[in-house]
C-alpha cells in the first residue's frame, strides 16, 4: 500500500509482528518483506546492535552500494533518547553502529509532558533541544557528515489514564518550534503525520491527525514519521485511516505541482 502511493517515500520498518516467523528472525524477514514489495528507501531497525548491523548489510548487499561515504546512505534509523537527558545502553549503541556505517539518524528527544518532561512549553523544548544535540553531535563525532535528521515530538501525559495522548494542541506547538531550531542548527527536521489517540478512525482521528499533518506541513519538515495509518495511540495501522490520509496526500502532492 505505501509504494502504491506516489506521495510516500518511505515504508517504514515493522509493519506487523510476525508471528509465524522465529523471534530471532523477524527483522530480517521484514527487512527482506521490503526489499521485495517495493524499491522506495525504508526504516532500519535499533532492536539491537547486531540486528541494526545486519539489516545494513542486508540492504547494502541488494542494493549493490559499496560502504564508502555517506552519499550512499540505503537506510533511516530512528533513535529516540530516554527523557529526561538520558540515552539508553541500546540505541546509543545502535546510534554508534549507524553513524560509523554511514547510515541516516533521526535523533529525536520523545517526551511525555508532565512525566518524562516538563508541562511548560519552554522548559519542554529547553531539554528536547539538549538532548537531540547530544545525539546529533555524537554522531559527527563517530563519523563526521553522517546523515542526520533532528525530531522533537512532544505530548501530553494524562495523569488519569497514566498514558500519554497525542494529536494534542500542545504537541503541534512544540512542533513549529522544533522546526525553528533545527532550521537554526541547519539540519532536516523530522514532522509528525497523523497521530491521535482515537481509537477508530473516525471525526476524532481525522481531526486530530489532520491538525497534526498540516503543523508539519506549516513548519516546513523535510521527513514526517506516521504519516498514514496511526491509530488507538500507535497500537496499531487502520487500513482505512492508510487509504483516506494516503488519498490526501497524493491529492495535496498533485495540487503542489500545479501550482509550483
Amino acid at each position: 500500500m505505501a509504494d502504491a502511493c506516489d506521495a510516500i517515500g518511505n515504508t517504514g520498518h515493522m509493519i506487523c509482528v510476525m508471528n509465524d516467523v522465529a523471534e530471532h528472525a523477524r527483522l530480517a524477514e521484514m527487512a527482506r518483506a521490503h526489499l521485495d514489495c517495493s524499491s522506495k528507501s525504508f526504516m532500519g531497525t535499533v532492536a539491537s546492535l547486531d540486528a541494526a548491523a545486519d539489516v545494513i548489510a542486508m540492504v547494502r548487499s541488494a542494493t549493490r552500494r559499496s560502504v564508502a561515504g555517506t552519499a550512499e546512505c540505503c537506510l533511516l534509523h530512528l533513535i529516540n533518547s530516554t527523557p529526561p537527558l538520558t540515552f539508553n545502553a541500546n540505541p546509543l549503541k545502535c546510534l554508534r553502529t549507524v553513524a560509523e556505517a554511514g547510515e541516516g539518524c533521526i535523533v529525536t528527544s520523545y517526551m511525555m509532558l508532565g512525566a518524562t518532561g516538563p508541562v511548560t512549553l519552554a522548559e519542554a523544548l529547553a531539554q528536547g533541544y539538549a538532548e537531540c544535540l547530544a545525539g546529533l553531535a555524537l554522531t559527527q563525532l563517530w563519523r563526521p557528515g553522517t546523515p542526520v535528521i533532528m525530531g522533537l515530538f512532544a505530548t501530553q501525559f494524562s495523569m488519569r489514564t497514566m498514558q500519554p495522548w497525542f494529536g494534542v494542541p500542545l504537541s503541534q506547538t512544540v512542533q513549529l518550534y522544533c522546526a525553528a531550531l533545527a532550521r537554526h542548527l541547519g539540519v532536516p527536521v523530522r514532522g509528525d503525520g497523523g497521530i491521535t489517540s482515537a481509537f477508530i478512525d473516525d471525526s476524532s482521528a481525522g481531526y486530530e491527525g489532520g491538525r497534526a499533518t498540516t503543523t508539519a506541513l506549516l513548519a516546513g519538515c523535510d521527513f514526517i514519521l506516521h504519516a498514514v495509518g496511526w491509530l488507538e495511540s500507535g497500537r496499531c495501522v487502520s487500513l482505512a485511516k492508510f487509504d483516506r490520509e494516503a488519498a490526501a496526500h497524493s491529492a495535496r502532492r498533485a495540487t503542489a505541482h500545479r501550482f509550483w
